[in-house]
């Protein structure tokens, strides 16, 4: 429970840092390919799902630690959820990727 938790809490500190536009959390690759504004959009866009992970890891380690699940409803669960929301951010970042 607590390591997903603390997971949870590390996605939720990397969509704060992309949502301030930190630079670091980039790779230097990108960095000298791309211009400022579009790291910035490009960080922009990924505070949504960062955000939505971690909550997701937070809520479900509490959840396992409640067995308030089967185990097969949660894997469902946990793997629906998961899904959605890294199609959502596939679709949101591909067009950065498309030069």
């Amino acid at each position: 429970m607590f390591s997903k938790i603390l997971l949870g809490l590390i996605f939720a500190f990397f969509a704060f840092e992309h949502y301030k536009g930190r630079e670091w959390i980039i790779s230097n690759k990108i960095k000298n390919r791309w211009t400022y504004n579009k790291r910035i959009n490009y960080q922009k866009t990924l505070v949504l799902p960062y955000a939505l992970l971690g909550c997701l890891f937070i809520v479900m380690g509490i959840v396992e630690y409640l067995s308030i699940l089967s185990v097969t409803d949660f894997l469902l669960l946990y793997i629906g959820l998961a899904s959605v929301i890294l199609i959502y951010s596939a679709f949101k970042v591909i067009p950065f990727f498309k030069d």
